[in-house]
């Protein structure tokens, strides 16, 4: 991600969110934070996803993944993410942590079919509306799950190229 995506990721971001990030929030997060890492998932010149992540030590904590509605129900947001966890891991990451609210199941599927798995609950972590998060671990370590992380973001390459 760039300064100059900054409005089309917060564009997507109110249509995907209850309480989206400010533009400034953004740009400090490019320009002021070196453990912060963004990807755009584009279309053209057109911005169709995003997703992001702190780098701490070995630890990335995933803290956005989001489609545009228009784009959703494609896969995408599973591309993104195995994108982002390939970068994770390049850049020796070890654990991936994230949180995703308690009734979002879809989202929920796509962590655990990629190997996340539950190891904990923030109670009422999410506002507007009030609700849990489940805390979701995937360890990097293990080479098969490596592995199969690839396979899956090369099957899911193939396929969106319309080759599969």
């Amino acid at each position: 991600m760039h300064p100059d995506d900054i409005a089309a990721v917060v564009a997507i971001e109110e249509l995907s969110l209850s309480t989206p990030r400010s533009p400034s929030v953004f740009a400090r997060e490019l320009s002021a934070n070196s453990q912060a890492h963004y990807l755009v998932l584009t279309t053209g010149p057109d911005i169709i996803g995003y997703a992001g992540y702190w780098l701490v030590g070995e630890e990335a904590q995933i803290n956005i993944i989001a489609v545009h509605p228009d784009w959703r129900q494609r896969q995408l947001g599973k591309l993104i993410l195995l994108l982002l966890l390939r970068q994770a891991q390049e850049q020796g990451v070890s654990l991936t942590t994230l949180e995703v609210r308690q009734s979002n199941h879809v989202a929920q599927q796509l962590y655990i079919s990629l190997g996340f798995e539950t190891v904990g609950r923030r109670r009422n972590y999410y506002r507007a509306p009030s609700e849990d998060a489940l805390l979701m671990d995937l360890e990097m370590t293990r080479p098969e799950r490596l592995a199969a992380l690839q396979q899956q973001l090369e099957t899911l390459l193939h396929a969106l190229a319309g080759k599969g």
